[in-house]
């Protein structure tokens, strides 16, 4: 019965999803190896050899100095070095030279370094909007059943919540999920396929792995909108709560990666080098760098246990909380807690960082501009009364509104009073 239900109310949606996605895949592998064959026809065509001749200062490499020397290779190497479809930068100690022959020894797979940067001229990179939408997807699963009503029909059935609630995440979430993994898969089955050898410079393996990154940072999405979707009431602060979270969960990696650089000047007076291996704990599209296994499996088990927790809170919703924005009054205080943290290091490490600034310019560099001391405690406290006037306006709202309501009625009614005397 329930699966009937559902199948009635989720069903055309969920095809819908399904079908974009496998569509968005397909149709960036097929993007991607048409516009390495199309500028193929373009460096074999004479209008290039013709351009390459007229215009030489447009066509250069440069020496391990770092030196640009223009026409360092002749036209034949240019064409190869170009046809390769995955390049690489390293980003580890600022710009970085390298001569011909070792752009061309480095774009082989088995000699890749897992610390340079690789890009692809070829590919649409919209992974984020991808994840994004199946994030979307898991918050109005559960959101929009709360504010219809259509929950108050649910648990009127002789139907356990335990299945109410799996059912839900085996006909609507697994089909999305299962096609964002099918779909990754048939995109480098394009893209290997559809780009010949040596020019598809990365293995199987490496595509492949970045599959599973991916998909872990897409499951980790998912039930981070789960989660959410299920605590959460209000249909304003609701949404507006969720969108916010998103968005400054974006900024992890820049956040893990200033709070370890903080560190590292303060334990070790040393600065870490700019470093691209933060900001690959989230891997949004598949190339030929996978990122970690290491903050895959975080990701994970961070999926697992938020959706274990979504699910342990469904078993006991009470529709009594309606419009609330936290629908179990009992956990405002862990998730106040989770909040308030999450928001103040956010806030101290992705927005201002001038600890950071302070440490580098006592520690390192006196010339370097810093903030006095005491203008950073200041900063902090100021960041830290922030995450806590919004957790707390966020989780207390209705307790606090209430509260208020009864001062301004008891209020008027002194005043009431005073004027009939």
């Amino acid at each position: 019965m329930i699966k009937q239900i559902y199948r009635q109310r989720y069903g055309k949606i969920t095809l819908s999803v399904v079908v974009v996605i496998l569509l968005y895949f397909c149709g960036a592998g097929y993007s991607a190896v048409h516009n390495w064959h199309t500028n193929q026809k373009w460096l074999h065509s004479d209008d290039f050899r013709e351009e390459y001749r007229e215009y030489p200062s447009e066509y250069y490499t440069y020496d391990g100095e770092g030196n640009a020397i223009t026409h360092y290779y002749d036209l034949a190497t240019y064409i190869e070095e170009q046809s390769y479809f995955w390049k690489s930068y390293d980003t580890s100690e600022g710009p970085s030279y390298r001569t011909i022959d070792e752009l061309r020894e480095q774009m082989k797979p088995a000699n890749f370094d897992p610390k340079l940067e690789t890009y692809s001229s070829y590919q649409e990179t919209l992974g984020q909007v991808v994840i994004g939408l199946i994030a979307l997807c898991g918050f109005l699963l559960f959101f929009v059943d709360q504010k219809t009503a259509f929950n108050r029909f649910l648990f009127s059935l002789p139907v356990s919540r335990k299945k109410l609630f799996m059912n839900k995440l085996i006909q609507v979430g697994l089909p999305i999920l299962g096609s964002f993994l099918v779909g990754s898969i048939l995109n480098v089955v394009i893209l290997h396929l559809g780009v010949p050898q040596p020019y598809m410079n990365a293995s199987w393996g490496q595509l492949l792995a970045s599959v599973g990154t991916s998909f872990s940072t897409c499951l980790l999405g998912f039930s981070v909108s789960v989660f959410v979707g299920t605590m959460v009431g209000n249909i304003v602060f609701g949404p507006l709560a969720y969108l916010l979270l998103l968005a400054s969960g974006t900024q992890l990696p820049y956040v893990l990666f200033n709070l370890m650089d903080t560190l590292n000047i303060l334990l070790r007076r040393k600065s870490a080098n700019y470093s691209n291996s933060y900001f690959r704990i989230f891997t949004w599209d598949i190339g030929k760098n996978s990122g970690y296994w290491q903050a895959a499996l975080v990701m994970l088990l961070v999926s697992g246990a938020l959706l274990f927790w979504a699910y342990r809170k469904y078993q006991i919703l009470s529709l009594e909380n309606d419009g609330e924005f936290l629908l179990y009054p009992e956990s405002r205080w862990p998730v106040w807690f989770l909040l308030t943290g999450y928001t103040f290091i956010i806030l101290l490490f992705s927005f201002t960082n001038t600890w950071h600034t302070y440490l580098y310019a006592q520690r390192i560099d006196n010339s370097y501009w810093s903030y006095p001391l005491r203008e950073v405690i200041v900063s902090m406290i100021i960041q830290l009364l922030i995450a806590i006037a919004l957790s707390t306006s966020l989780l207390f709202f209705g307790g606090i509104r209430k509260f208020l309501q009864e001062k301004w009625d008891v209020h008027l009614e002194k005043k009431a009073l005073k004027g009939g005397g």
